[in-house]
């Protein structure tokens, strides 16, 4: 992946649960950049169904390659549904495979790979996840395995306990042989209680992973410098060298809001760790989402945990719940599922264009409104309160858009800046606004005094509509039209200077006019459309009001294209 793309939303693949038609893979994407609020893609229903091994799919695991060109997607072949014995059976006679996937676009996979990558005397091969390891030039791949002495399953009369296992690969397709990644038993005569599940993340040279201590059923943190550090028989204190596992927490998250009514979260299990996005709007640095089934006392999905700060300086403390955004702005399959065990991967705007046009053309735009507005030096322009957005299913959306500020200094000069925004849609799709800043002597027409806008809009600084400003009141788009349209007076007091600005509607851009392979399109050089105002007030001293008339130059430019 190019180191100019930045990454600005979330692409989260899962599964659902036990029942039927639940262990297969679904795909969300997030409402823009923000991790905490997902929208349902595909129409709720899940987009792989295995077609080999036990027939079932469990806690899908997406890496980005480490040249990103592609995609890697893996999954337990497990099928619980219908399992006599359940999870006991799927422990000692389970599966010895993955499944593998690949894909440029996380929308088309490549066919079902199913490889066996656990010995003959394993029970099981769960949960796998991957990681680049840039020392050892290959990803390694690491799940965890009940083992057993004998390779006849019919000979094995109760479980074991489970080890975090790992191997080596270039490619997904050829493995190394397995080897003993965490060997430790955390429940004395209790059968298959050892570790599970465990998510890696990176930072500054040093490797963190979270897991499933299966003794009490919690989460435990620990670092190294080395990724297939080994550890056997007790799990790591706080103490050691940097090249082995060290303990940072033991039962994260324990006591913390898991969303649900005054309930707490304690129990859980399939963590993911990921680094949030940098304009991820919540603020967040780090992500730590935590699977919570009914079995452990949980709302049978996902509740997700966060950091401000870098994992480097995060102690136990410094995890927070998010569970109360999370718990309402969850994805739901069509049968009522939600996030199980899964993956959230940061992506590109491009790529998460490409997965909403895909999977859920409804909510994916193809075109937006721009606004380009002229104003004086020093003076602050006001931006339209709504932006009208054509989705890819050729309907139209209007959506209010939020404006970042504009500062004193970028009006102190002549020239053109330009104003990001963000539609309020479910894709929060960027909006921008280009401003030209002219010299005062050179309006581009003659002011006209208009009515004083109301004292609550002034003081509160929101950007009023055309038609507000003039009227003091909201009105619809087509009342602003009408009341752009109006006659306005046009004598002015000599010492006003105005800015001006023409308002232009013009026909969407098609993907195939852009100028370049990665810009917005640019504006068409003529149109027609109608002529909107926008008043600029400054309040001075005994109350009085000095208004300036501006017009605003609105058309629409096409998304880029995500190819």
């Amino acid at each position: 992946m190019s180191s100019v793309q930045a990454e600005e939303a979330y692409v989260w693949a899962f599964f659902t649960g036990e029942g039927q038609g639940a262990e297969k893979i679904s795909i969300a994407a997030s409402k823009g950049n923000d991790a905490l609020a997902w929208n349902t893609l595909n129409d709720g229903n899940p987009l792989i169904e295995s077609t080999e091994g036990t027939g079932g799919l469990r806690d899908p695991f997406i890496i980005r390659s480490h040249d990103g060109d592609r995609f890697y997607m893996l999954a337990t072949d497990l099928k619980v549904a219908g399992l006599p014995g359940g999870f006991t059976t799927a422990q000692r006679t389970g599966s010895k495979y993955l499944e593998i996937w690949e894909s440029t676009d996380l929308v088309s996979w490549s066919e079902q790979r199913h490889v066996k990558v656990s010995s003959d005397y394993a029970g099981n091969t769960w949960a796998p996840e991957a990681y680049w390891d840039a020392e050892l030039g290959k990803y390694v791949v690491y799940w965890a395995s009940n083992l057993y002495d004998t390779v006849d399953s019919a000979d094995r009369t109760s479980l074991t306990y489970n080890r975090m296992m790992y191997v080596t690969t270039d490619d997904f397709v050829t493995f190394s042989e397995p080897r003993v990644w965490i060997d430790s038993v955390r429940k004395s005569g209790t059968d298959g209680l050892g570790t599970i599940d465990v998510t890696v993340a990176e930072e500054d040279g040093v490797y963190y992973r979270v897991y499933k201590d299966e003794g009490d059923m919690t989460l435990r943190e620990e670092k190294s410098t080395v990724l297939t550090s080994t550890v056997s028989g007790d799990l790591p204190g706080a103490e050691g060298a940097p090249d082995q596992w060290t303990l940072i927490t033991e039962r994260i998250a324990a006591g913390l809001p898991n969303g649900v009514g005054t309930n707490t979260f304690v129990h859980g299990e399939g963590p993911s760790i990921f680094k949030a996005n940098a304009d991820d709007i919540n603020g967040a640095a780090w992500y730590l989402f935590i699977d919570q089934p009914d079995y452990h006392g949980g709302p049978n999905h996902y509740v997700p945990f966060a950091t401000d700060k870098p994992l480097a300086d995060t102690s136990a403390a410094d995890w927070y719940s998010a569970a109360a955004k999370l718990s309402s702005n969850l994805p739901q399959n069509a049968d009522g599922g939600r996030p199980r065990h899964g993956t959230v991967i940061p992506v590109t705007r491009a790529e998460y264009q490409t997965v909403l046009l895909a999977l859920q053309p409804d909510i994916a735009v193809s075109a937006v409104e721009q606004v380009s507005v002229t104003t004086t030096l020093n003076t602050q322009p006001w931006l339209p309160s709504t932006v009208e957005l054509t989705m890819a299913d050729g309907s139209v959306q209007e959506a209010g858009v939020t404006w970042a500020p504009i500062t004193a200094e970028s009006l102190a000069s002549p020239g053109q800046i330009r104003v990001r925004g963000t539609a309020a849609n479910d894709t929060r799709e960027p909006v921008e606004a280009v401003v030209t800043v002219l010299p005062v002597n050179e309006p581009d027409s003659e002011p006209s005094p208009v009515p004083t806008p109301s004292p609550t809009r002034a003081a509160s600084g929101e950007s009023p509509t055309p038609a507000q400003a003039a009227t003091g009141t909201p009105m619809t788009r087509a009342q602003e039209s009408a009341a752009a349209a109006a006659p306005v007076p046009t004598s002015a007091p000599p010492s006003q200077n105005p800015a001006s600005v023409n308002s232009t509607t013009a026909a969407p851009i098609r993907r195939d006019d852009n100028a370049g392979s990665g810009g917005r399109g640019s504006l068409p050089k003529t149109g027609t459309g109608l002529t909107g105002l926008l008043i600029s007030v400054a309040f001075v001293g005994g109350g009085c009001v000095l208004v300036a008339l501006r017009n605003s130059k609105r058309g629409l430019y096409s998304h880029p294209d995500p190819r």
